[in-house]
């Protein structure tokens, strides 16, 4: 991460392409889900509810302060505006974690309380395929 928040041991990196990866700073909190539809496939007759797993889908969210100067809040800007695909890529311990392909489908400015200029969160949902464990 660009610029390390005290309590936040992440790394949040985005990219255009999945391949090349740029810091994404003063990001203080972030959130990466994974989710498995839940199919009821119970049939006539059966006594017990029965399950399947269904589609596999994500999210994801960060959100910290807004730094007009940082190339990947410039990236996902950039992104949104086209309406491009980002990936997003979070090392939950700076080594280990998920990335995926994703629309950003919401970015929320709003002032900060202790004078550092201005709060923003992004929202991400998945757009293609996967997620892949890094």
């Amino acid at each position: 991460m660009a610029n390390a928040t005290a309590g936040f041991n992440g790394t949040l990196e985005v990219s255009d392409d999945g391949s090349t990866w740029t810091d994404l700073g003063g990001m203080d909190s972030a959130d990466f889900e994974q989710i498995l539809e839940e199919i009821a496939a119970t049939e006539f007759g059966d006594t017990n509810v029965r399950r399947i797993y269904g589609l596999g889908d994500a999210s994801a969210s960060c959100s910290g302060y807004a730094d007009s100067d940082d190339a990947g809040q410039t990236l996902i800007q950039t992104n949104f505006s086209a309406r491009d695909n980002v990936y997003v890529r979070y090392l939950y311990d700076g080594t280990n974690g998920l990335s995926a392909e994703f629309i950003c489908t919401s970015i929320a400015t709003e002032s900060a309380v202790d004078g550092r200029g201005g709060d923003r969160s992004y929202s991400f949902s998945l757009a293609n395929g996967s997620v892949t464990v890094v």
